[in-house]
C-alpha cells in the first residue's frame, strides 16, 4: 500500500511485533521501580518525600487534608468565582459521564439476530 507521496506503507503483523518499541526507556523504567520500593517499605513517610520532591506539596503540607479545612476554604471563596467554579465542575461531569457512555458496551436485538460491541483490552492494534 503506498500513496503518491509515499508516507503509507503496509506493515504486517510480524512486523509491528518485531519493530515494537518499548513506551518507557530502561531508566525510567527503574526509576520508577526505586520508587515504588521505596514507597512500598516506607509507606506514607516515602509519599510524602516525593509529593515534595515532584512538587504536589510544599515542604510539612498534610498529605490529607480534614473535610472541615475544605469546607472553610470552600466557604472562603467569594460567590461570583464559587458559581463559576461549581458551573465549570457541572460541565467538566457531564463530559466526563458522556465519554464513559461513548466506550460502554452495546448489545441490541436487530431483524435475524443481535448486533453490538464491546470494549476489551487488547495486545496491539493497527492505526492509520
Amino acid at each position: 500500500m503506498s500513496t503518491r507521496d509515499g508516507l503509507l506503507r503496509l506493515v504486517t503483523p510480524e512486523r509491528c511485533t518485531r519493530d515494537r518499541r518499548r513506551a518507557l526507556d530502561p531508566e525510567t523504567l527503574r526509576a520508577a521501580g526505586e520508587i515504588v520500593e521505596r514507597v512500598r517499605k516506607g509507606g506514607m513517610d516515602a509519599v510524602s518525600v516525593y509529593a515534595e520532591r515532584f512538587g504536589e506539596r510544599l515542604p510539612g503540607e498534610p498529605l490529607v487534608i480534614d473535610r472541615s479545612d475544605l469546607v472553610r476554604a470552600l466557604e472562603e471563596i467569594d460567590a461570583p468565582t464559587r458559581t463559576l467554579l461549581e458551573r465549570i465542575a457541572g460541565r467538566i461531569g457531564r463530559f466526563a459521564r458522556a465519554q464513559l457512555d461513548a466506550v460502554g458496551e452495546v448489545d441490541i436485538a436487530i431483524p435475524g439476530g443481535r448486533a453490538g460491541h464491546r470494549v476489551m483490552p487488547v495486545e496491539a492494534a493497527g492505526c492509520y
